[in-house]
C-alpha cells in the first residue's frame, strides 16, 4: 500500500504578523493539518488506524476511488457569538483529507470501517490470491 499526503504549501518562516492577522482578514482558516495514520499488515488484510479526534462518525467520508483509499473529516462550526476575549484559539474546525493507494492488493466488496472515541479503524483484507501448486514430472 503506498501513502500519498495532501498538505498545502507551507511558507518557510511565517512572521509572526501573518500569524496574528490571519484570522482578522477574513481568510480561510482550514489548516493543512493532516491526521496521523497507523498502517498494520497482517497475513489476510491490512488494518489502518487514523487519529481524528473531536469528528463525529457523521463527519468522516470513507471512500474507495481509482483503487485510492480516501478518507476525509470536516467539522462544521457554526458562528456564534462570545463575550470572551480569547488571545489565541487553538481548537480547531475545517476539514482533512487523506489518501492511500490499495495497489489492487484489496477486496474493495470487504472493506470495514468503524469510528470510536478519536479513532478510525479500518480493515482492508487481501484479495485471495490462490496458491499454485507445482507438481514435478520426471522426464522419460
Amino acid at each position: 500500500m503506498t501513502l500519498v499526503k495532501v498538505r498545502k504549501p507551507n511558507t518557510t518562516f511565517p512572521s509572526m504578523f501573518d500569524e496574528f492577522w490571519k484570522d482578522w482578514q477574513g481568510a480561510n482558516n482550514n489548516s493543512d493539518w493532516v491526521p496521523a495514520a497507523n498502517i498494520k499488515e497482517e497475513e489476510t488484510k491490512y488494518h489502518v488506524e487514523l487519529s481524528a479526534p473531536g469528528y463525529k462518525k457523521e463527519d468522516i467520508k470513507v471512500s474507495v476511488e481509482d483503487d485510492t483509499l480516501t478518507i476525509s473529516g470536516e467539522v462544521k462550526v457554526e458562528n456564534e457569538e462570545t463575550k470572551e476575549n480569547y488571545v489565541k484559539r487553538e481548537f480547531r474546525s475545517g476539514n482533512f483529507k487523506r489518501s492511500f493507494n490499495l495497489n489492487g492488493m484489496v477486496d474493495l466488496e470487504k472493506i470495514d470501517a468503524k469510528y470510536e472515541d478519536g479513532i478510525l479503524r479500518i480493515d482492508l483484507p487481501k484479495i485471495q490470491t490462490e496458491v499454485k501448486k507445482i507438481k514435478e514430472i520426471k522426464v522419460g
